[in-house]
């Protein structure tokens, strides 16, 4: 995850939160930022990272969803005579 520091002086807070507290900052009454303190990020930001070098699940298609989707697309039989099989029957 990208950080970008910004010296204290240069940051205008009210207060800091508190341990386990996240302080939004709103624009125009909109969540807009959120101020963690350390201690609380690292933990999140260890998840984040973990999430985003491994994807939650197999993103490949399996051999039976290709031929769903084969399948879908022209089924089975669209192509079939009916027709010749019923005379084929008949004889």
């Amino acid at each position: 995850m990208l950080h970008t520091e910004i010296a204290s002086n240069d940051a205008r807070l009210s207060r800091q939160p508190d341990p386990g507290e996240a302080v939004i900052i709103t624009r125009y009454g909109k969540p807009e930022l959120v101020v963690l303190r350390w201690d609380d990020f690292t933990p999140l930001e260890a998840l984040i990272d973990r999430y985003l070098a491994e994807p939650p699940y197999d993103l490949t298609a399996s051999e039976l969803a290709i031929r769903a989707q084969a399948l879908e697309e022209r089924p089975e039989g669209a192509d079939f005579d009916y027709a010749g099989l019923a005379d084929a029957l008949d004889t």
